[in-house]
């Protein structure tokens, strides 16, 4: 059963952050930036957006539970926690970075004119992006394969069959008749759970 309430409020909410988040680069920007770098600054209205909605993930997956240990309320919050964490990696390990040496790419020298295109801007942003991203792309290679082990902790419980009727939580204790083992299970997480792990 879907939560249409929950959804609308999630919508609303969803629309006055990017709302706010459009004020506060209005508020903030320089006067020189007046009508001018539209692209930075809906980066910057999008980074902005998402860091709240990473914030906002939880409550909205406790809403979404209602208590009950499947969704109650429809909505695919792994898919969504998923989808908002490989964003927040891609802004911030590739688009923003990206921005930035693109917004650096801007000739500002006092002589003649401005020599500065569009192109050469691009250029220059891919020239430091892709070292940047490769450089990135080794560390967290580096990190999954030394770093990206988790310890689980299991307990295994042994008990002889007995008719249904016969069971009852304090089986074991009465009877005497079960075994206990525990072990600690370590895992490899995949490199997309590493990242975004490492990266957030």
């Amino acid at each position: 059963m879907v939560d249409v309430v929950l959804i609308l409020t999630t919508v609303i909410f969803a629309i006055l952050i990017i709302l706010g988040s459009i004020y506060f680069v209005v508020y903030f920007q320089h006067p020189d930036d007046k009508w001018v770098a539209w692209f930075p600054k809906i980066v910057v209205v999008l980074s902005l957006s998402i860091a709240c909605y990473n914030i906002f993930l939880l409550p909205l997956d406790v809403a979404n539970q209602q208590g009950s240990f499947t969704a109650a309320g429809g909505i695919p919050m792994t898919t969504i926690n998923f989808s908002f964490f490989i964003a927040s990696v891609i802004l911030g390990l590739v688009l923003v970075p990206f921005v930035m040496f693109y917004y650096e790419g801007v000739d500002d020298k006092d002589d003649a004119g401005d020599s500065t295109t569009t192109t050469s801007q691009v250029v220059y942003a891919f020239k430091w992006i892709v070292p940047t991203v490769v450089v990135f792309g080794i560390i967290d290679y580096l990190l999954w394969a030394f770093l990206g082990f988790v310890n689980v902790n299991t307990t295994t419980l042994t008990a002889p069959l007995m008719p249904g009727d016969a069971i009852s939580a304090s089986y074991c204790a009465e009877t005497n008749t079960c075994t206990s083992s525990s072990a600690v299970d370590t895992i490899h997480v995949s490199v997309l759970i590493s990242t975004v792990a490492f990266a957030t």
